[in-house]
């Protein structure tokens, strides 16, 4: 996407808030880089791919430059995260027995909706004609 505005880059990024965007033309005002990452990062701090401007390519400071950019970039990502919503961790207040040596297998079972299948696996096991 090409855009120096930063209220492009906002309503872009509300139609699309999952998408990765590719910024282009933004080093036609590099001063707006600030308000475009406020505008373009989602509430992760991530989101934008930014390209490095073709002229610093043939320079000698490339190394110098890409670090320095690499770090106002960060601060921009980390203030967006500290200004974004965020929710507490729900933990469960059922008693911990220890650990199964399968837990996580059993747990991964689990969310990919198995334990189900399991169950059925075991009722179907009781009809079996072997």
């Amino acid at each position: 996407m090409g855009t120096t505005a930063p209220e492009v880059m906002a309503t872009v990024r509300s139609i699309a808030p999952e998408r990765l965007i590719l910024v282009r033309s933004i080093w036609a005002n590099p001063d707006s880089l600030n308000d475009i990452l406020a505008a373009g990062l989602n509430n992760n701090g991530e989101g934008l791919l930014i390209p490095v401007p073709q002229d610093w390519l043939a320079s000698d400071r490339l190394t110098e430059q890409v670090r320095s950019l690499n770090q106002t970039i960060n601060l921009g990502r980390e203030t967006v995260r500290q200004s974004g919503s965020s929710c507490d961790l729900w933990l469960s207040n059922l008693p911990n027995f220890g650990n199964h040596p399968q837990q996580n297998l059993i747990v991964q079972l689990f969310d990919i909706g198995c334990i189900l299948l399991a169950n059925l696996c075991r009722h179907l096991a009781q009809f079996s004609l072997l």
